[in-house]
């Protein structure tokens, strides 16, 4: 039975909160299909969770290969996806490759766990675009085991040299969900996969604890606050060139790139609220 995006499966307030074991059965399945794509010699190019379908219980499926190509294939330099989960490099004019994907897919570890899109409290314009660039990432959940929250690191590092393959990031949460289910049922293991199976189970307590409203704080909102310009649909991104600029005030970039603003048809419908949040704070100093 098809239950939609994972999108929408997480955000579903008349689902339960997801067990750490389903968590990793699912992304187990969802990084196999992953890698084996990788292993054709093809890239995703707008791999989010819109474009992850949600079959049967709880198995997804990688949807939408429209902007799919083959890695010697050469761009034409146009990005079309959703903000938070494009790669700076891509961001930055760089061709897409495989080590892109991997990089959404660092975002898709992440709302696995927030049942909410990265970023989705803030205007997906200009602003975040640099501040994406010179190293912002969504913040690591309370809760998180650390295994997890590194492997997420990896995988939106900044370079893209440093991230791991599908098939090493398939390898490790296949090797998680492997020990965590010898733990809980008591299966002889060995003494790493006993680790990571208190890891988890550690893990899966808090989760529990949260939901029935014993962490206060920590608790996870599948309804939040959603900025009225966080796009949760593949669009062009026509932001201007900030191969070099990256480093720069982003007033000064803002104003560089006034008049390319003014032609973009894109941008325009930010540039008005820009230019007044950075007029306002350069009266206060």
């Amino acid at each position: 039975m098809d239950r939609g995006s994972l999108r929408s499966h997480l955000q579903n307030p008349d689902l339960p909160q997801q067990e750490w074991s389903d968590i990793l059965m699912a992304l187990r399945d969802l990084t196999r299909s992953l890698a084996s794509m990788h292993k054709a010699g093809l890239v995703h190019r707008d791999f989010h969770s819109g474009n992850i379908l949600i079959k049967y219980v709880n198995t997804p499926y990688i949807a939408d290969f429209g902007l799919s190509r083959n890695v010697t294939h050469e761009s034409e330099g146009k990005i079309f996806g959703i903000l938070p989960y494009v790669a700076p490099e891509v961001l930055n004019k760089q061709p897409y490759t495989q080590a892109a994907d991997i990089y959404s897919l660092g975002m898709i570890l992440w709302e696995y766990l927030a049942n909410i899109p990265p970023f989705s409290d803030r205007a997906h314009d200009l602003r975040l675009n640099l501040d994406i660039l010179r190293g912002l990432r969504p913040k690591i959940l309370p809760g998180t085991p650390t295994i997890y929250a590194n492997l997420m690191k990896q995988c939106w590092d900044e370079n893209p040299e440093k991230r791991p393959t599908a098939q090493q990031v398939n390898k490790i949460i296949s090797g998680w969900q492997k020990a965590y289910v010898l733990h809980m049922n008591k299966q002889p293991l060995t003494k790493e996969q006993e680790e990571i199976g208190k890891i988890f189970e550690a893990a899966e307590e808090y989760r529990l604890n949260i939901e029935q409203g014993g962490g206060g704080k920590g608790k996870i909102m599948r309804g939040y606050a959603k900025h009225s310009e966080a796009w949760t649909r593949s669009r062009l991104l026509d932001f201007p060139s900030l191969e070099k600029k990256s480093q720069e005030p982003e007033s000064k970039i803002i104003e560089e790139e006034k008049e390319s603003l003014d032609k973009t048809g894109y941008l325009v419908i930010y540039r008005n609220t820009q230019l007044l949040e950075i007029s306002d704070e350069s009266d206060e100093d």
